[in-house]
């Protein structure tokens, strides 16, 4: 009787997630309609004052004169956004649940936890494990995760806004070398080994040991961009469509 009621309210359940969520893809859709409607494409070598306002559509070489720099490992890149990635050696679970039928016509259900170790850059909580003794993570990692942005990012005429900045996502790896290695601040330097694309804070990167952790860096290069805002100045906000709903796109 509990499976029934439980399956009942996932019923009714379900018709309200749909409708919320066909309700949601309808008004972005009506959103993105209006955006259509009101866009209009601008030479991103000037600044028009006339379309000061509108919702605008430019095509250029976004670039930056700033040099990033990661401090803790002296990685150094022209780019319009550095990226440092932390991943660590850990246990993950693994779930399995086998289903067999029974002769009354029942069914029975066997579950199996397995665990491997993977390197995972998110924290995996062991303690949420079916049998967490012995196969216990750290509760952090040694370094956190970073992303630098150029303060200073041109598109044309045009200065992208910090929230077209933060929608960049096109990165490239950052190859090092001996000569990377050897910029990293001593203290930090003394505990690393480079091995192909990863900084590895542990003794040895092929036999690694619960908790160990590499480090591997990427870069957003300078290049062209395509993007949908409000024009406001020489930059860009969101454009609030009729509904109050934001458009901004790169």
């Amino acid at each position: 009787f509990a499976g029934i009621l439980f399956g009942l309210l996932l019923f009714g359940g379900s018709f309200i997630l749909l409708f919320w969520n066909e309700g949601r893809a309808v008004r972005r859709a009506r959103d993105l309609a209006e955006g259509v409607r009101n866009v209009v494409t601008v030479d991103a070598a000037r600044v028009d004052p006339a379309h000061e306002g509108r919702l605008v559509h430019i095509t250029a070489d976004a670039r930056t004169e700033e040099t990033l720099t990661d401090s803790d490992f002296g990685i150094s890149a022209n780019a319009l956004a550095l990226r440092r990635v932390v991943e660590m050696y850990q246990w993950k679970e693994r779930k399995e649940t086998e289903r067999r039928k029974t002769a009354g016509g029942g069914e029975t259900r066997t579950t199996r936890y397995t665990y491997q170790k993977i390197w995972s850059d998110d924290v995996i909580d062991s303690g949420r494990f079916r049998h967490p003794q012995g196969h216990e993570n750290p509760d952090s990692k040694p370094f956190p995760d970073a992303d630098i942005y150029a303060e200073t990012i041109t598109a044309g005429a045009f200065t992208l806004s910090p929230s077209l900045v933060r929608r960049i996502r096109h990165f490239e790896p950052v190859r090092l070398s001996q000569e990377s290695l050897n910029k990293v601040p001593a203290g930090t330097r003394d505990r690393l080994k480079l091995s192909g694309e990863y900084f590895y804070l542990d003794d040895d990167p092929g036999n690694p040991r619960i908790g160990d952790a590499r480090i591997r860096f990427a870069v957003a290069p300078p290049g062209p961009v395509s993007l949908v805002a409000r024009q406001k100045g020489s930059s860009f906000e969101p454009y609030i469509t009729s509904a109050g709903n934001p458009i901004e796109f790169l």
